[in-house]
């Protein structure tokens, strides 16, 4: 008799007659520095740079303002887990987080092509800034 407990993240899905057994894929990450770490640096579905001696001064935005990290990106969830970065510059991937985690914005960066802003993203064992495109910042409040 099978109990109220899963024992292993096996979901038996039933397809037209026949019998498959797939893993169960859920959004249970958690934010963390990846700086020590060496991550490609993704592409990303809208434009960048491509001339950095272009980009604006970075004016910070105030104390107290938050914002939620949103992989989302014309309608679809293009980054479920919202890669951060060393500058808007992109060099090396410096941090990530699931879609929907809350953040503390530092500060804005206004660039031609596209923006960013410095987040502080607080973890299990403490916090850690990095860089973020603006389309994959949402909700920013202001207190």
């Amino acid at each position: 008799m099978l109990s109220n407990r899963v024992a292993t993240g096996i979901t038996v899905i039933f397809l037209t007659g026949t019998l498959a057994i797939a893993p169960v894929v859920t959004a249970t990450g958690v934010p963390k520095s990846t700086a020590a770490e060496s991550l490609a640096v993704p592409p990303l579905p809208f434009a960048s740079h491509n001339d950095p001696s272009l980009c604006g001064i970075p004016r910070p935005m105030g104390e107290g303002t938050t914002g939620l990290l949103d992989g989302h990106y014309r309608g679809r969830l293009v980054e479920p887990t919202v890669y951060l970065y060393d500058s808007h510059l992109r060099n090396a991937v410096t941090g990530e987080a699931p879609s929907g985690t809350p953040v503390e914005v530092l500060y804005f960066q206004s660039n031609p092509t596209l923006d960013y802003y410095l987040v502080r993203v607080r973890t299990a064992t403490g916090s850690f800034d990095a860089w973020v495109p603006a389309p994959f910042l949402r909700h920013i409040t202001t207190p």
